[in-house]
């Protein structure tokens, strides 16, 4: 289940969370371990899938395994709230969230293929309670090309999303995902949240 929210946020918000984020007075990292979501052995299933890139990206990190790690936390957690109060009219605390990053990846030039993304996945989590539904929040900073696939337990694509400023998805953590470098856009820059529901996505109206 993907759910795809348009025209919801405030543009003040919008702009502020942009310029926020490109400000050359953050500092960015190049993923380890410790800030990817992607498991798995890449390079085996780029022999098996011709379609997959293994393009990179730099990371910031918000929040990791519940742990403030920016002052930019605080404005991105805003701005979570009032996308979760606008679409379910309950509070942000009636969710647990678990890890916000932003990633933001620069052009790369993908040559001799006509549909192309990174390994698809499944964001790693750590144990949770059978009462909790992890989902993904993925919040689109600005307007790129670099669609999001999204794919069925085969591995077939069943979406592709293309970013637009102010476009939030929720999906639950059980689809599969990956992102897609830029061609024609200088970057492309996503706030990644993993959250914990009491329900499915499917249930949340």
């Amino acid at each position: 289940m993907v759910k795809i929210y348009d025209d919801w946020a405030n543009s003040v918000l919008k702009v502020l969370l942009e310029n926020s984020l490109y400000s050359d007075k953050l500092n960015w990292n190049i993923p380890t371990s410790g800030f990817t979501t992607i498991g798995g052995d890449v390079e085996s299933m780029m022999k098996t899938d011709s379609n997959i890139v293994d393009s990179w990206q730099f990371v910031h990190p918000l929040l990791i395994n519940g742990e403030i790690e920016s002052p930019l936390f605080f404005l991105v957690k805003y701005f979570l709230e009032h996308f979760i109060e606008l679409i379910s009219s309950r509070p942000l605390e009636y969710f647990s969230l678990l890890r916000i990053k932003a990633n933001l990846m620069p052009r790369q030039i993908v040559s001799g293929k006509d549909i192309f993304y990174n390994p698809p996945h499944n964001d790693i989590l750590p144990e949770y309670a059978k009462n909790q539904h992890p989902a993904v929040l993925l919040y689109y900073v600005n307007d790129s090309d670099g669609d999001t696939f999204f794919f069925d337990d085969d591995y077939n694509i069943i979406e592709r999303i293309t970013p637009k400023c102010g476009r939030m998805v929720l999906f639950d953590n059980s689809v599969k995902h990956a992102s897609s470098p830029p061609q024609i856009s200088k970057s492309r820059m996503v706030i990644n949240s993993n959250i914990f529901l009491p329900h499915p996505v499917k249930d949340l109206v």
